[in-house]
């Protein structure tokens, strides 16, 4: 069976995810679950267990998305049964991540689930990534990142070097509970609730180390922003555990206007 036929013809929903078909090399497939959800047959992993998957637009609507991480049929909280993912066999991906290549910025308005093995996952997207509404699913690490990935000489993901781009929170929120987030941007503004049980918010131009979460300042791209982190009225973060929030470009303060919260563990304000 080929990867297309795995999964029904995609719909209108399915449109807001569309592959890079210019990047070298095989390409994710985008089609939709019985109920209508979105599912996409991500590429197989590489030796480091990476797979990595380019588009022109990431957007999830409501209805959320499912990202197959499974080589057999599997069962998923947002779409019922999903036939197996071709592309994976018996092997499955630690790391998901998801490249947008185009100067569109990504709206999540849903759940991402991943079906099968759970893993950890990145959106990586320049052009700025808005989240109103979006959850995660089977994913213990959650990145929102408006860099672009580094990886090592054995393929595992280094850093991600931020330049630009502003993360928006704002409306129904972001729902990371049970889950590490990480958001790296050069700006962020954040006007809803934001909920995680270890929560990093990194914002400035930097190359930020993937296992520790440390920046380094860098060249950034464009003018800067007036705020590094704005928390409006309206905006709040809940780290269940850790929660640490990083501004490292020389005079750009952050505002906080709403709620900041450690519920368990240390909540840092750090200015680098």
């Amino acid at each position: 069976m080929t990867a297309a036929a795995a999964l029904a013809a995609p719909g209108l929903n399915a449109q807001s995810l569309t592959p890079d078909r210019s990047v070298p090399g095989p390409h994710p497939v985008v089609g939709v679950a019985a109920n209508g959800t979105p599912v996409v047959n991500i590429n197989a992993p590489s030796a480091a267990g990476v797979s990595s998957n380019a588009f022109t637009h990431y957007n999830v609507g409501q209805a959320g998305v499912v990202l197959n991480n499974s080589g057999q049929n599997s069962q998923t909280q947002i779409a019922g049964w999903v036939q197996g993912n071709p592309f994976l066999g018996n092997n499955s991906a630690r790391v998901i991540l998801n490249q947008v290549t185009s100067g569109n910025p990504s709206t999540l308005a849903g759940p991402t689930e991943i079906a099968g093995n759970r893993a950890n996952l990145i959106l990586a997207n320049p052009a700025g990534i808005i989240c109103s509404g979006c959850s995660f699913i089977q994913a213990p690490r959650v990145t929102l990142t408006t860099g672009t990935p580094n990886f090592d000489a054995l393929g595992n993901l280094s850093s991600l070097s931020v330049q630009q781009g502003q993360i928006t929170v704002n409306g129904a929120g972001l729902d990371a509970r049970g889950a590490q987030l990480d958001l790296l941007s050069r700006a962020m503004a954040i006007n809803g609730a934001v909920w995680a049980e270890r929560l990093n918010a990194v914002a400035g131009a930097n190359s930020v180390d993937y296992g520790s979460v440390t920046p380094t300042a860098i060249a950034g791209t464009g003018p800067a922003p007036q705020v590094a982190i704005d928390v409006g009225q309206l905006g709040s973060m809940y780290g269940g555990g850790a929660t640490r929030l990083i501004g490292t470009e020389q005079g750009l303060g952050v505002n906080i206007g709403g709620n900041l919260a450690a519920l368990t563990g240390r909540l840092s304000l750090i200015h680098i």
